[in-house]
């Protein structure tokens, strides 16, 4: 577990980490060459890479460490191909990840499944932390609980603020990567960064349940649908099974709590015996954590000496798996992106290079992902559409394989 020393002040907090410059003549605490902001899976795996390749890196994270958070836990073909590439498949070991084949749509006591090429599941705790430590056996440093907040542009440096337990500090970062997921605040208050919501966009509510209380088959990721939700599960490390749902707020306030809004979407299972279990158990272990908005974009993902990454610049509602993928995706594409500005120096055409290139590879994907969800909001199209390739194993094959398919990346 990685801790800090004084977790009541910053001033005499330890920043934990070997921190290797390039030269391997160790590092300062004021002045790095990357800057981290989140710790989740973008900002773990460009911690991770960056590190690597000799840059000094600091990684803060608002949270106590390790946290869990609300997901829905799946990792796609391609996203466990991509951690392939880059060497971090040896964490999906560590955690204990489950396997994932099969897709099961539910709907009004009717069920449809279509195979997917071999995915994974795990809790998003545990993940988290084994790619964090790969960061830092790479040379990453990294402080939690601490609050980033961009100042001023100092030179060829941007100041970072770091804020924790009301004790402050400053340190300066030739490039700052903003990772803060969902609606992050890093750049939220800079004038020119507006951005979107879809105002009908729908939160997301995560929870897991631990081993023993919950049957689900092995492999197999299930989604039940409702008129105004869905609620997905699946088996993760050691038989919990991780429940994970996208609701519109309306049905929250109309059923009054998010447990009783949950439950309304999973009554339209005929597995009686999970609803119960379920609905008897969710709250009671863990809480259920909450996400703002799941849909929307910013205006722009760069500012001077900042780049935005994964969540922070934008999400749309994912499926099976794809959401993490892209994250990783996108650390993989600003690691390249960061080596090219620390090697040559900051300029705006390459905050515009990047803006280009970050939906590289995702783009027709996240189209994919966007009219499924929007299937989603309607029930019985969605059931037609897997009921029907579930009829035909090929076309089912092929779908799949098209939204799931190995990244050809350069790494």
């Amino acid at each position: 577990m990685i801790t800090i020393a004084n977790e009541k002040n910053l001033d005499s907090q330890e920043i934990v980490g070997s921190g290797r410059r390039p030269d391997g003549t160790g590092r300062t605490d004021q002045v790095w060459d990357v800057v981290v902001v989140g710790a989740g899976p973008a900002g773990a795996v460009s911690a991770f890479l960056l590190a690597g390749m000799g840059f000094r890196t600091l990684v803060v994270e608002r949270s106590p460490w390790p946290r869990p958070k609300p997901c829905g836990g799946c990792l796609s073909h391609a996203g466990v191909h991509l951690l392939e590439r880059i060497g971090l498949s040896g964490v999906l070991e560590e955690v204990g990840a489950a396997a994932t084949d099969r897709f099961v749509l539910e709907w009004q006591g009717r069920r449809a499944s279509v195979p997917l090429a071999a995915g994974r599941a795990f809790g998003r705790r545990r993940f988290d932390e084994a790619v964090m430590k790969q960061a830092m056996a790479a040379g990453a440093c990294f402080v939690t609980r601490a609050r980033a907040s961009l100042a001023a542009v100092d030179g060829d440096h941007r100041r970072v603020r770091l804020e924790c337990d009301g004790a402050t500090r400053e340190v300066r970062a030739s490039l700052v990567l903003a990772c803060d997921g969902l609606h992050g605040r890093l750049m939220a208050g800079i004038s020119n960064q507006a951005r979107w919501i879809n105002p009908n966009s729908w939160i997301g509510l995560g929870a897991a349940i631990p081993p023993g209380v919950v049957e689900l088959e092995p492999g197999e990721i299930r989604m039940v649908c409702a008129d105004r939700g869905y609620v997905g599960l699946v088996r993760i490390e050691e038989g919990a099974v991780d429940i994970a749902a996208a609701l519109d707020p309306a049905l929250i306030r109309e059923r009054g709590s998010p447990y009783t809004a949950i439950q309304s979407c999973l009554d339209q299972s005929a597995d009686r015996d999970l609803v119960h279990a379920v609905t008897a158990e969710l709250g009671r272990s863990e809480p259920l954590r909450g996400t703002p908005a799941l849909t929307w974009r910013c205006q722009r993902a760069w500012e001077n000496r900042v780049l935005a990454v994964g969540d922070a610049c934008g999400y749309v509602e994912p499926f099976t798996g794809e959401g993490m993928s892209w994250a990783i995706l996108g650390a993989v594409a600003v690691a390249r992106s960061a080596r090219k500005i620390l090697e040559r120096g900051w300029s705006e055409q390459l905050g515009q290079d990047w803006d280009r290139r970050r939906g590289q590879g995702v783009v027709a994907r996240r189209i994919g992902c966007g009219l499924i969800s929007h299937a989603l909001r309607y029930p019985n199209l969605a059931y037609g559409i897997v009921s029907g390739l579930a009829r035909f194993p090929r076309l089912a094959r092929s779908v799949t394989g098209r939204l799931h398919r190995p990244w050809r990346v350069n790494i």
